[in-house]
This record gives C-alpha cells, structure tokens and sequence, in this order.
C-alpha cells in the first residue's frame, strides 16, 4: 500500500474517476484492517497481506479474470443493446452471442440416455 508518490488506494481512486474497469487485488506487507474494508468498499476482489499464501493468491487471480471477463461481456452487450435500440428485435440480437455460446457447450446425457 505504500508507492512513491501515491497509494494503493489513492490508485484504486484514480482508476475509479478514469472510469477504469479492471479487477483488483491489494498485496501489501503494511496493510490492517482498516485499509482493506476501505479497498474492498472500493471494489477491490481481494486484499493479500505478506507473509502470502501463494495458492489463495493464484485462486484470487483466477477468480479476477474470470470476473473481468464476464463483467466485459454484460459491458459489450449492454452497449450493443444501446446502440440497437429497445424494441424486442434488438433485444433478441444483442442476446444472440450468450445464447450461442450456451449452443455450443457440450451437453452431459445421463446414464442410459442418447445425447440431443
């Protein structure tokens, strides 16, 4: 939490007025209580004090990825749906991509039965 010239929570601030979307996870060895209900008020995915455990990190980076990813999906389609507009024909387009990505995946029959 300690950066020359400004702090990990100062950052978190300033991407937040940039209107900068990205996940964040605080590691810091100065860290209490305090700051990390602050960065976690602000948004922040996780907060990491050192000594780490190193596979909760690798789970908390996982965690932010898939976050980010998800969170840019519902930004790209609330956009598209704006740009088309709100009858329901626009609305069945910009529902499109999810409703063939969820086409695509591949289905699990149970025992005994033929997969459609």
């Amino acid at each position: 939490m300690k950066l020359p010239g400004m702090s990990g929570l100062e950052v978190q601030g300033e991407l937040a007025k940039a209107d900068v979307h990205v996940p964040i996870i605080f590691l810091t060895g100065h860290g209490n209580i305090e700051m990390s209900v602050q960065a976690m008020k602000s948004g922040a995915l996780d907060f990491f004090t050192k000594p780490l455990d190193s596979e909760a990190l690798l789970v908390a980076i996982r965690d932010a990825i898939d976050h980010y990813a998800r969170h840019s999906r519902q930004r790209t389609n609330r956009a598209r749906g704006a740009q088309l507009g709100s009858s329901d024909a626009a609305r069945t387009v910009a529902a499109l991509p999810g409703y063939l990505n969820h086409l695509s995946r591949p289905r699990i029959s149970p025992p005994g039965c033929a997969a459609v």
